[in-house]
């Protein structure tokens, strides 16, 4: 029986910014108050969301459900992010380049860090591709980076993929989320499934 392939979380941050824009209208009136009396929000805090169920897992490496892809979007950063119009923009890439003959794209991130203040750079990177691709993750997404050959990084800011052809869509055949190569390294991909930061993971996103 052939597994189905399922594709990395694509950005839905528009739904939840909007409901969090809802909460926050709710509690509208102090903030109204503290901008008149020329105070500034100060960013922080924690968000409460209800959810249809909890998540299956909070690895983008082996995660399934939906839900889980949700939570995921908002915890994870990627190089790039779609916006409400299916635009790409910079995340953690300020800008890309395609190579001359369609085979291979290459990223230049800004500096970014993970939630433990370890820097995020262009190895993170390489090293999650390896796992999506390794056959002992057995990913559901394997099959989603067939064409794409690897990952190299030229340096810590520096990140090139190498793909097998020509892809119509560079930017969604290397859209992933990251995961935290100094921590991630040293485990065993065989026993993925039992990797402590499936439950606890480190997070590069804005949640």
């Amino acid at each position: 029986m052939s597994r189905r392939q399922i594709p990395p979380p694509r950005p839905r941050r528009g739904a939840w910014l909007l409901l969090l824009a809802l909460l926050a209208a709710c509690t509208g009136g102090d903030h109204d108050d503290a901008d008149r009396a020329g105070e500034r929000p100060t960013p922080g805090g924690t968000a409460v969301i209800a959810l249809a169920a909890e998540p299956d897992v909070l690895n983008p490496l082996i995660r399934t459900s939906t839900v889980a892809g949700a939570v995921i979007a908002e915890m994870f950063a990627s190089a790039v992010d779609m916006d409400e119009n299916l635009e790409w923009r910079p995340e953690i890439a300020s800008r890309w380049e395609l190579d001359a003959d369609g085979r291979g794209v290459t990223f230049h991130l800004r500096p970014w860090a993970w939630s433990d203040g370890a820097p995020l750079t262009a190895q993170d990177f390489v090293i999650s591709l390896e796992l999506y691709k390794d056959p002992r993750v057995a990913s559901p997404q394997r099959g989603f980076f067939a064409d794409v050959l690897g990952a190299e990084a030229r340096d810590d800011s520096t990140l090139h993929y190498r793909f097998a052809r020509p892809l119509p869509d560079p930017l969604e055949r290397t859209y992933h989320n990251v995961l935290p190569a100094h921590v991630v390294a040293d485990l065993d991909p065989a026993a993925v499934g039992s990797w402590p930061l499936n439950h606890v993971p480190l997070a590069s996103g804005p949640f």
